[in-house]
């Protein structure tokens, strides 16, 4: 498990979901991500709303290379 674990098709996943806790959620459960502090602090759900598909996969891309670090601690 880890980010590395994630794959395009969870992420494509994720960004059809206008609900970003469920989205972030989505991509936790598969990544083995048992703290939402990163995501809390990389993801924002006014942007998510007002974002298109394309604007959250480089959202949720981001959010996983900051919890990447993260994990090597």
């Amino acid at each position: 498990m880890g980010v590395s674990s994630v794959k395009d098709s969870d992420i494509a996943a994720a960004v059809i979901m206008d609900n970003l806790d469920r989205a972030a959620l989505h991509i936790q459960k598969i990544a083995g991500i048992t703290e939402g502090d990163v995501a809390g602090i990389s993801l924002n759900e006014k942007e998510w709303r007002a974002a298109d598909k394309s604007a959250r996969v480089q959202m949720i891309r981001s959010w996983l290379k900051t919890e990447a670090v993260y994990e090597k601690d």
